[in-house]
């Protein structure tokens, strides 16, 4: 259901419905009736959501991939990563502090 969806990832039910809705209009969903809540439907992807899924799924491995050879080795990557904190939590702390009011 939307509801589960939207708690699952952790977002709004409104901005779960506008993603559904989209979903809907590009005919890579359905919605099919609850066996045992009237009120609510069960989403599922359509043959053309499937598809389009495992395109994204296809540009998604290409572009993780290609990020992966620019990051280097594992190390590389956690130093950088470190390297741009350190250098956030350093401008953070030359900032002038700021009262309200």
């Amino acid at each position: 259901t939307q509801t589960r969806l939207a708690e699952l990832l952790g977002l709004a039910l409104t901005t779960v419905a506008d993603h559904v809705r989209a979903m809907e209009e590009r005919r890579h969903l359905r919605r099919m009736a609850h066996p045992n809540d009237r009120r609510s439907t069960l989403l599922s992807l359509s043959a053309a959501g499937l598809s389009a899924h495992r395109r994204a799924s296809v540009a998604f491995e290409e572009a993780d991939a290609a990020l992966g050879r620019h990051l280097g080795s594992e190390a590389e990557a956690r130093a950088a990563i470190r390297a741009i904190g350190d250098a956030a939590e350093a401008a953070l702390i030359a900032l002038p502090v700021r009262r309200a009011g």
